[in-house]
């Protein structure tokens, strides 16, 4: 077998090329990573340490975007991102209908209800929030956008003990559930939920 390098600057030159492939190949990625995290956003109140073992109750969520009926969808991404992380007392509230029309078309009277659902069932913490954005933007790319808020209150003295706020933006071939749970866990990294005992 014939060897074609055979001299020292046949040999820099493989070198020099095998490491311009490895920078292009490198550059490639960042850019790949880069395109697949899309464009995020976050934004929290100081972090807080909660227990896990305390009785939650997950309440209604403030739909504001186009999107009708997600509601659910994030309810469920948001209680399994609990239970991921210790908290096994979870209750969500569910409309009765005893709120009246008003509850069922007025987010603030639906959230009243809600609270004194929670207080009523002598719940730790409540976890809420509202839903800016759910939807894919239009043009060809079709990009998933998605803006939620989430806010925890301690049901004994009423006061908002987190509050944190992201948005994302993925590329077109990501669902906006990966997206939507994405920022439940950013959001939810933000409090340290651990067994206090």
């Amino acid at each position: 077998m014939t060897n074609f390098i055979d001299d020292e600057e046949g040999s820099e030159t493989v070198r020099y090329f095998n490491g311009y492939m490895q920078l292009a190949f490198a550059f490639a990625l960042l850019l790949l990573v880069s395109a697949l995290s899309g464009c995020a956003s976050i934004s929290t109140t100081p972090p807080v340490t909660v227990d896990a073992d305390k009785k939650w109750a997950l309440l209604p969520f403030s739909n504001l975007s186009r999107t009708p009926k997600i509601e659910g969808q994030l309810a469920e991404l948001v209680q399994t991102a609990l239970r991921s992380r210790g908290v096994s007392r979870i209750d969500v509230f569910q409309e009765d209908g005893k709120g009246g029309l008003r509850s069922l078309f007025d987010d603030s009277a639906q959230f009243r209800v809600a609270a004194k659902w929670a207080q009523d069932r002598d719940q730790d913490y409540t976890l809420s929030g509202s839903i800016h954005e759910w939807q894919y933007r239009s043009g060809t790319e079709r990009e998933p956008t998605v803006g939620l808020t989430l806010k925890l209150i301690d049901v004994r003295s009423r006061q908002v003990i987190w509050q944190g706020n992201a948005s994302k933006t993925g590329t077109g071939f990501i669902k906006l559930s990966s997206i939507a749970n994405e920022l439940v866990n950013d959001l939810l990294d933000q409090i340290s939920i651990v067994t206090i005992n």
